[in-house]
């Protein structure tokens, strides 16, 4: 089980680093909740759709999220809870991108899974928790000044 939600999780960070998100709705279920910093919530799959959609309306952003440090909590055959640490390197533009100092953002990101069907993880509920922000300008603008706005960091 463990192995299957690391190579899951994986999976879902490279859809969103490589494809932007676009099939990021599939690894969550019909009725998922996605919490985005403190003040954002996007419920069920057309959220996340919509989350997703925001961030590539806004531009080219390179991103890449690293995983780490996972902690995986079975509550049954069919679901998990999974802890582990997330830190995201991003900015605005084609890669590459040079003067990065480390990460945009590490945040502790807490889960709880569904197994559809044998080998298919699904997100029911999806909660990161900064806890370093670097000085990325369109991450600072979000998650320390509240703004969501898409001409942030222009």
């Amino acid at each position: 089980m463990t192995v299957e939600i690391q190579q899951f999780i994986a999976d879902y960070w490279a859809d969103v680093d490589e494809n932007r998100g676009q099939g990021a709705p599939e690894f969550y279920t019909e009725d998922c909740v996605l919490y985005v910093g403190s003040d954002r919530t996007f419920e069920g799959r057309a959220g996340i759709v919509d989350f997703y959609r925001y961030r590539a309306d806004r531009g080219e952003r390179t991103t890449r999220h690293a995983t780490s440090n996972y902690q995986v909590v079975p509550l049954s055959d069919t679901s998990a809870k999974v802890t582990f640490v997330v830190a995201n390197y991003a900015s605005d533009g084609p890669p590459p991108i040079t003067g990065s100092k480390g990460p945009s953002l590490v945040s502790r990101v807490d889960c709880e899974l569904h197994c559809k069907e044998p080998g298919l993880w699904q997100i029911k509920s999806l909660r990161g928790t900064p806890l370093f922000i670097g000085d990325e300008p369109y991450t600072v603008a979000v998650l320390v000044e509240g703004r969501h706005d898409a001409k942030v960091g222009d």
